[in-house]
């Protein structure tokens, strides 16, 4: 996620086309591949939360993109509708089920040239791919940005 190139992005958009809609989306899966997506835990870092701390499950876990997108309780229905459908697009993704890293990898970006071969190429249909990666991030984020609209100031 972090070693994105020009390149990666411009797939994204790509696949997004013109609808306002999947631009806003692809938006939001782009700040995730730049590493510019503000987890608590990057705003921790840049100083402007005092706790890296998820705030979404009341674990006392950081709010990492890892910790966002795979594990936090509070966005597991989100994942309980998108991940099912995502994993039937390519039946190679179960190899890679055990390495976070490449997981996340596929879902922001599906035709990534770092994940193994056998994925990159047995997608049902890259369109649909993009198109489920996109919807899914999305839903994680607007639930997020609700959760941490209602928080005290």
């Amino acid at each position: 996620c972090s070693h994105a190139s020009t390149r990666v992005p411009m797939r994204v958009w790509q696949m997004a086309g013109l609808c306002s809609d999947s631009v806003k989306q692809a938006t939001v899966v782009n700040w995730m591949m730049l590493g510019v997506y503000f987890t608590r835990e990057l705003l921790y870092k840049m100083k402007n939360v005092k706790s890296p701390i998820c705030l979404g499950c009341g674990k006392n876990e950081s709010e990492s993109l890892n910790h966002f997108l795979l594990h936090c309780s509070h966005y597991q229905k989100i994942r309980e509708v998108y991940l099912p459908q995502y994993l039937l697009q390519n039946k190679f993704l179960s190899e890679i089920f055990e390495n976070e890293h490449l997981i996340i990898l596929s879902i922001l970006d599906p035709l990534s040239s770092k994940l193994p071969n056998n994925v990159i190429q047995n997608w049902l249909s890259a369109n649909a791919a993009y198109k489920l990666s996109r919807q899914f991030i999305y839903n994680m984020h607007r639930k997020r940005e609700k959760l941490y609209d209602e928080q005290p100031k």
